[in-house]
């Protein structure tokens, strides 16, 4: 007979890692990786569930198809079948849409004209409307060029105001603007 006095087996709650912003991209793909121990040094297999419906799987990069909030969980099982589980949340989606349009033509004709226009967000890179750039809710402050080239009136167009799709609300140029996205945000300008 053997008398045994060491520490129980057991499987630590594993930490989980992922690269994924918030909010994500739906449509990218997201690596995810997982860390957790066993005292006895057995070996250790991680299988993911990401939330969506997709089942349990051990790949280690994901892609979501749709926007929401989900919860990614992860087992780690050791080679001697014991399991210890824990979970974290992401975000996908949150879609800031920047446009720029010609108001002459909204206002003369009912028609909107896109044009192209340099915009930034919070002072970060600046994109090329149309875009789609990924933010988190609260407030943030929507940069559009103060100048751009009309091409349907064959002359300069400088900014006239913005235009928040989700409140209704119109902006100067470079103002705090409170987003609960999916939002849009339309620049308009004048000839």
């Amino acid at each position: 007979m053997y008398l045994y006095t060491g520490s129980p087996d057991y499987v630590s709650t594993p930490s989980i890692s992922d690269n994924v912003p918030s909010p994500g991209v739906a449509g990218t793909q997201y690596s995810f990786s997982a860390s957790a121990s066993d005292p006895m040094g057995y070996a250790l297999t991680y299988t993911f569930n990401y939330g969506d419906g997709s089942g349990w799987t051990t790949q280690t990069t994901h892609t979501y198809s749709s926007n929401d909030v989900y919860t990614v969980t992860v087992d780690a099982t050791s080679s001697t079948g014991l399991t210890s589980q824990s979970s974290t949340t992401v975000t996908i989606g949150n879609m800031l849409t920047l446009e720029a349009y010609d108001y002459f033509f909204a206002e003369q004709y009912g028609e909107y004209v896109p044009l192209s226009s340099s915009v930034s967000v919070d002072g970060g890179a600046y994109y090329s409307t149309p875009a789609e750039i990924p933010v988190t809710a609260g407030s943030h402050t929507v940069t559009f060029s103060g100048e751009v080239w009309d091409p349907y009136l064959a002359q300069d167009a400088y900014f006239y105001y913005t235009y928040d799709y989700n409140s209704c609300n119109s902006y100067n140029n470079g103002d705090s603007i409170p987003v609960n996205p999916p939002d849009t945000i339309a620049a308009f300008y004048y000839p």
